[in-house]
């Protein structure tokens, strides 16, 4: 939704539907060791919270068993959508790739390794149903980071 000049250097708010369903982008290169468990715990967290979502796990290139212990994963977690992308690989390229394969009207990009803490997905959605443009997270400054 765009908003005028004014509004938007006054910080004033314009009026929002509440958001539908969160996508959580995870881009995944030879994460057989951990994948399995870090959407399982993020599944268990959303769920937990009542979080309308979308678990996006793009393996970028594996040469081990990502894809198949997704494959596997699929049967726990219903809204487990695994892509591959088969282009140029990266972990910018795969976050893009992931991009354009969600359906939801906000995104999250967490880490394979699960060194996201799920529950800080669940903060990052309550924060952006607030009425937050965009919400940071960092391990450096302290939480939340909203404009």
């Amino acid at each position: 939704m765009a908003r005028n000049i004014k509004q938007q250097m006054s910080g004033a708010r314009t009026e929002r539907t509440p958001l539908q369903l969160l996508s959580v982008i995870i881009p995944a290169k030879d994460e057989e060791g951990c994948i399995a468990s870090t959407v399982e715990h993020l599944y268990v967290e959303l769920r937990l919270h009542n979080v309308p979502h979308e678990i996006v796990v793009v393996d970028d290139g594996s040469t081990d068993r990502t894809w198949s212990l997704l494959e596997a994963v699929k049967d726990r977690v219903p809204t487990l959508k695994q892509v591959q992308n088969l282009g140029s690989h990266g972990f910018g390229r795969a976050v893009a790739y992931g991009f354009e394969h969600m359906i939801g009207d906000a995104a999250v990009i967490m880490m394979a390794d699960e060194s996201d803490d799920a529950r800080d997905v669940v903060r990052y959605w309550q924060k952006l149903n607030e009425g937050y443009d965009c919400v940071f997270g960092s391990r450096f400054t302290g939480w939340p980071i909203t404009s």
